[in-house]
């Protein structure tokens, strides 16, 4: 398993917005993007799938 740090991004969290730092875990079948608020809340979680579609979490 490796985690390495993204460069910044905008997340939209409750249909905003919001800029976000991430995480990238990678060392499974696909690598899986963690993103977290500058005041380092998880904000949701990205990964592709199977068949190349993208499973997306984000806070509610």
């Amino acid at each position: 398993m490796r985690i390495q740090r993204l460069a910044g991004a905008s997340v939209e969290v409750h249909g905003k917005p919001v800029a976000a730092s991430g995480l990238r875990i990678t060392g499974a079948a696909h690598p899986i993007d963690v993103w977290f608020s500058a005041a380092g809340d998880w904000i949701g979680l990205d990964s592709i799938v199977a068949g190349g579609k993208t499973l997306s979490y984000r806070l509610l």
